[in-house]
């Protein structure tokens, strides 16, 4: 009896399951299209901006504020007539324009004795032993340093020492006031006497060549080299 009803609970139990499970509900499926211009409104939106932006630091802001003044100076000389792909064009060499002007600046200054040539040059080993300018200029026979380095093949300190030779007869003679603070240029610009000047500034550009430069000289170039320091000294020393 009990295995009966046993039997017939199971039975009922499994029918009702599956008549439940073939009971579907009939509604609509509705399905809501989304177009584009529904997402204007979230694109507009700045609190659904989830794009990264690099954080800039004070380098980046000096770069553009550089090229939006160098860009309004552009306009105001060109106007319409340059375009806008020409413009980036000359921002794209602008760095390298101004690293080349640069390195010009610093070749005419060397070339123009801005550095003062009677400064030690401790790093060149010619010039380690003489390392006083003053000294050399109060020396009492050039004459003879000058001889030695010929006789030695050293024309760079041959030529070093008859530059000092033409400073101190100008010193001597009052045509410039020496400081061991001024430059070759300040001496050409302070001459008394006009007639000197363009004979100084070539034996100065050939010593600021030579010394300062590292330009080779031998033998037969100093010899052309001493005449025109000759050609300077002639009329300096008859003004004694």
């Amino acid at each position: 009896m009990l295995k009966t009803a046993l039997t017939t609970f199971l039975f009922l139990t499994l029918f009702s399951f599956g008549s439940g499970q073939n009971h579907v509900e009939s509604e609509p499926v509705l399905i809501q299209k989304i177009e584009t211009s529904d997402l204007e409104e979230f694109q507009n939106d700045p609190d659904f901006n989830y794009t990264e932006v690099a954080s800039e630091n004070w380098l980046t802001l000096f770069k553009a504020w550089v090229k939006r003044g160098f860009y309004r100076i552009l306009k105001f000389i060109f106007g319409n007539r340059l375009s806008e792909a020409a413009i980036q064009n000359i921002f794209a060499i602008l760095p390298y324009v101004a690293a080349f002007a640069l390195l010009l600046v610093i070749v005419m200054l060397i070339v123009k004795g801005k550095i003062s040539p009677l400064t030690a040059d401790l790093s060149n080993p010619n010039a380690v032993a003489y390392t006083e300018d003053e000294a050399l200029l109060n020396h009492p026979n050039l004459e003879g340093l000058i001889a030695e380095a010929v006789r030695n093949n050293d024309f760079r300190k041959a030529l070093r020492f008859s530059y000092l030779k033409c400073i101190k007869s100008l010193a001597d003679q009052h045509q410039i006031d020496w400081q061991p603070d001024k430059t070759n240029t300040d001496y050409a610009g302070e001459l008394k006497t006009a007639e000197l000047r363009p004979e100084f500034i070539n034996i100065t550009r050939w010593y600021n060549r030579v010394w300062f430069g590292n330009f080779p000289v031998e033998a037969a170039q100093f010899s052309d080299l001493q005449i025109s320091f000759d050609k300077f000294q002639n009329p300096v020393n008859s003004k004694k």
